[in-house]
């Protein structure tokens, strides 16, 4: 690598010949650290990082005994929709509580499509509150279940429309004494 006491000092068009060299070179190497295949077998698994900055930090190579990249990647997938799931439960029980502060009891009638999904939009044109968090009715059932063993004071009942159509359900907080 050129010093900077190498560089000629009166010659501009040497000197930008010299820097041109340079981030040639360097520009050679990140390609060929990009371009080089993942290193695979076990015990070793590849990934990228993001720094505090948002930028990309990688490869990285790491030495974990009994796992390959594929594993850790099954890993990482299978952790983020666990996450996603207790966050989506979380965030139904959490909008419920809102709700119920001012509406109380509260009810929603979904539409259902032909295919036995709720529709995106209840029977009124509103938006769907408790809705966002199950998609069907069997798993509005077991959310409503599920609310209902951790909140007592919670009473769900539902309706249905007998060819199919809609469903509503109304939830009513027992006030304590």
């Amino acid at each position: 690598m050129a010093k900077l006491s190498d560089l000629p000092r009166n010659n501009g068009a040497e000197t930008e010949q010299i820097i041109q060299k340079l981030l040639q070179r360097n520009m050679d190497i990140l390609e060929r650290a990009r371009s080089k295949q993942p290193i695979r077998g076990n015990g070793f698994i590849m990934f990228r990082n993001v720094n505090q900055f948002g930028t990309t930090v990688g490869p990285m190579l790491q030495f974990r005994p009994g796992e390959t990249t594929e594993t850790a990647r099954a890993r990482e997938v299978e952790e983020q929709a666990a996450y996603l799931k207790r966050s989506i439960e979380q965030d139904a029980k959490e909008a419920l509580d809102n709700i119920l502060e001012t509406h109380n009891p509260y009810s929603e009638t979904f539409k259902i499509k032909p295919d036995g999904r709720f529709d995106q939009v209840r029977l009124d044109g509103r938006p769907m509150y408790l809705g966002r968090f199950a998609d069907t009715p069997a798993s509005l059932y077991q959310l409503a279940a599920e609310i209902q063993c951790e909140h007592p004071r919670y009473r769900f009942s539902f309706e249905a429309d007998v060819e199919g159509r809609w469903l509503k359900y109304t939830v009513t907080k027992i006030r304590q004494r």
